[in-house]
């Protein structure tokens, strides 16, 4: 008689049916990692998701019919040590090679090129990543109860132990947790990013040393006594890790991201400090040259009216006006940093096509910090651009600003066109802005900085749509103290 019942097989097969399931939801991970942090192009198709399903079910079917024969067996009789060992060297050979065929079926669909680079790349990755979560989650076991590694691997990868179970059904779900994060929070909203590779090639020592240095406690020189004494070794160097250098770290990145955050808007306010330079130039150059003309057109005027040529002295002087109409300034809003900006953004309006208009004017300005209007209008106008673009090529662009003031307070209405609705209703929530241009909800961009800036002032944005329209409404006090 074998010492293996029905219910620790039928165990057995159910672990093997998660851990299927766990290797496709990572084969999931790897391609998106793949695609939203190292810049590899990818398209998940209903076809590729298809794929993993049909091929879990197939697994799964496998499984069940494999179970049924170990089941007809027991009924004749337990199955022995040998016949257990035939039975799940077969059945983990052939999944082996069933999972291998479904990873490159699936690799083969999703990348756009270098198709048998990529599904070489996939495959490792997958091994190494499915090979790594299981070593560590075996080292988490061996600390946790004190076991020796040969003892944990077995209770955990056997199948015939609720402690397999629980190993499986964990690291399913931090599968699943880290496919919900990838796939909504990056490749749903189209936010691709490639990470630099010293940066990888750090993550990835990082990844050694947490492999190897668990593994030290039980190595030869330790055993005995000595293994307790290098794991509370291990244990206080954990503990000074966590508590100084975590912290550390976590600030060095908050800083970095500030100042990140901070070099973006200085940029944008010494962009739009040099164009207003460059045209103020421009402008003293043409009206220099006005000057020079002036007293010539007039003489030629003035021979034209006592010659009784007034038809041709008229239209002179219609050309004359043309010319001091392009010599006054195009954007007059009443506030000089918000010309600047204006101006700077109207020439890249023009490059793409999209009409500008401007109604209303700030009346002794805005009284706010040059930086803190740059960083609230900048953004605006960069957001509406951004969506304008995004038009197909034959629909009309707009962007319009509307100034209106009460006794109080200045209102900014920014309206442009827009490729679809926006979901203003989380729109300025802090936990709700995108950095990237290519975020799918276009407007996220820079409102954080915006709503930061107004605030200091006791102001307030306001985003509504409306028939194509995304309308973007700017609150300020007329009179305002920081």
């Amino acid at each position: 008689m074998g010492i293996y019942s029905i219910s620790e097989i039928v165990r057995s097969y159910v672990v093997s049916g998660l851990s299927y399931i766990f290797l496709a939801i990572v084969l999931l991970d790897v391609v998106l990692i793949l695609a939203c942090l190292l810049g590899r192009k990818v398209e998940l198709t209903r076809r590729a998701f298809v794929v993993i399903i049909v091929g879990m079910v197939i697994y799964i079917l496998i499984q069940v019919t494999a179970t049924y024969i170990a089941y007809r067996q027991i009924k004749k009789q337990f199955l022995t040590e040998k016949e257990w060992e035939v039975f799940i060297n077969t059945t983990d050979y052939s999944g082996i090679v069933f999972t291998i065929g479904m990873i490159i079926t699936f690799s083969l669909i999703v990348y756009r090129d270098k198709k048998i680079l990529r599904t070489i790349e996939t495959l490792l990755c997958t091994f190494v990543i499915t090979q790594y979560w299981g070593e560590v989650m075996e080292y988490a076991y061996t600390y946790m109860y004190g076991y020796d590694l040969e003892t944990a691997e077995s209770d955990l990868t056997v199948g015939l132990s609720i402690a397999s179970l629980i190993f499986c059904l964990v690291r399913l779900g931090l599968a699943v947790l880290l496919f919900g994060v990838l796939y909504y929070k990056f490749y749903k909203k189209g936010r691709f990013i490639k990470i630099d590779m010293k940066y990888v090639l750090m993550l990835i020592a990082w990844e050694i040393i947490l492999f190897v240095v668990p593994v030290i406690p039980f190595m030869e020189p330790f055993e005995n006594s000595g293994r307790e004494k290098a794991m509370g070794v291990l244990l206080a160097f954990f503990i000074l890790f966590v508590g100084i250098v975590v912290p550390v770290i976590l600030t060095i990145l908050v800083t970095r991201k500030y100042m990140a955050e901070k070099n973006i808007q200085q940029e944008k306010y010494m962009n739009a400090q040099l164009e207003y330079i460059r045209q103020y130039k421009d402008s003293q150059i043409a009206t220099r040259a006005f000057r020079h003309d002036i007293i010539n057109n007039l003489q030629l005027m003035d021979i034209m009216m006592k010659d009784g040529k007034n038809e041709e002295a008229r239209e002179h002087l219609e050309t004359l006006l043309g010319s001091i109409k392009a010599l006054s300034p195009k954007n007059i809003t009443g506030d000089e940093m918000l010309d600047c900006i204006v101006s700077m953004k109207t020439a890249r309006m023009e490059e793409l096509g999209i009409k500008y208009s401007s109604d209303g004017v700030l009346d002794g300005g805005l009284n706010m910090k040059p930086m803190d209007i740059c960083s609230i209008f900048a953004n605006a106008f960069d957001n509406a651009i951004e969506a304008c673009t995004r038009l197909p090529k034959s629909a009309p662009k707009s962007i319009d600003l509307n100034i209106r003031r009460t006794d109080k307070f200045y209102h900014l209405k920014l309206e442009n066109t827009s490729i679809k609705e926006t979901d203003t209703s989380t729109l300025f929530d802090e936990g709700s802005h995108y950095t990237s241009k290519d975020d799918e909800n276009i407007h996220g961009f820079g409102t954080k900085n915006m709503k930061h800036s107004l605030e200091k002032y006791g102001g307030m944005l306001k985003a509504d749509t409306e028939k194509g329209k995304f309308i973007l409404t700017i609150v300020i006090p007329r009179t305002t103290e920081e």
